[in-house]
């Protein structure tokens, strides 16, 4: 099993299915300005474009609808930047908490 049942019917409430397979390029194309390493990639094909809403209560924090789309955090080039320089990783967008 990949998800824990209760975060699998979400994201099948969302669009995601297993198998999942979306093409990245064009976002790839349209933001080369971020470092799209595999595992970003890897992640967009399977779950980019999925608009998830849930709201309720959490473990540590409130669940909160997000969004998983690259195209949401334009103009963000120096944060992810900054992150990565910071943390000493490669940071790359993928998407956006809340609205």
């Amino acid at each position: 099993m990949k998800f824990m049942p209760e975060v699998e019917q979400v994201l099948r409430r969302s669009g995601w299915f297993p198998g999942r397979r979306i093409d990245i390029e064009p976002w790839q194309a349209s933001m080369p300005m971020f470092d799209w390493h595999a595992a970003a990639e890897k992640f967009l094909c399977e779950f980019g474009g999925l608009r998830v809403d849930v709201r309720g209560p959490g473990i540590t924090v409130a669940r909160e609808p997000f969004e998983i789309d690259p195209e949401l955090t334009r103009g963000e080039k120096g944060r992810f930047s900054e992150l990565s320089a910071m943390f000493f990783r490669r940071f790359c967008p993928v998407g956006e908490l809340g609205g």
